[in-house]
């Protein structure tokens, strides 16, 4: 469940330019297929190998292809989702919520600022006051800061369980129109298959 202060620590411009990247993955997957294709396969074929050496050369051509096939299937499943549902076209709002809510955090902030209190991470409204005990309407001026103080968090909680919903909906999203792919493993995974590919050109010129 994300905090007060992650939501405020949001970098929302961030998470934009991380979904503009996918774009460059793509990109870079197709490239990588297409000169693999053109500079090793496509060779290989119209040389003609034959023999036990030239099958196994043309299978493991063909388990790369598939690969950045395969790979390149995921990465576009991402770019979906970043490009629809978690930049707000469906859903709970994607990035564009997250903002919404940084906002929401941000003027929660300012309000408690404004009144003296502090907001903890987890959502929690803290106060102090000085006041004479002896002063009649001390009661009166405590009841009126409790139920300033109950107000004011009652909207954070609110805030909060929002921001939960939001990012489980993401990470719920995200998981299944990519199947098995994450963040962390697509990069890796693209990584990997392209220097495979650059490799194998190596080994060919």
């Amino acid at each position: 469940m994300p905090g007060f202060y992650a939501l405020l620590q949001l970098d929302v411009a961030g998470l934009e330019a991380f979904a503009d990247e996918w774009v460059t993955v793509d990109r870079k997957l197709k490239e990588a297929r297409t000169t693999f294709h053109d500079d090793v396969v496509k060779p290989l074929h119209e040389d003609h190998w034959r023999g036990e050496g030239g099958r196994a050369a043309q299978d493991y051509c063909d388990r790369i292809q598939m690969d950045i096939d395969a790979l390149d299937k995921e990465v576009r499943a991402v770019r979906k989702f970043l490009d629809a549902e978690a930049d707000g076209a469906t859903g709970r709002g994607g990035v564009k919520g997250l903002a919404g809510l940084q906002l929401r955090a941000e003027n929660l902030q300012r309000e408690a600022m404004t009144e003296g209190m502090n907001i903890t991470d987890s959502g929690t409204v803290e106060w102090e006051v000085m006041y004479d005990p002896n002063d009649p309407e001390a009661p009166k001026m405590l009841d009126e800061r409790r139920k300033t103080a109950d107000s004011l968090e009652t909207l954070v909680r609110r805030l909060l369980d929002d921001a939960a919903e939001d990012d489980d909906w993401l990470a719920n999203e995200l998981v299944r129109d990519s199947g098995w792919v994450v963040f962390g493993l697509v990069v890796a995974c693209s990584q990997a298959v392209m220097a495979r590919s650059e490799t194998r050109l190596a080994m060919a010129r």
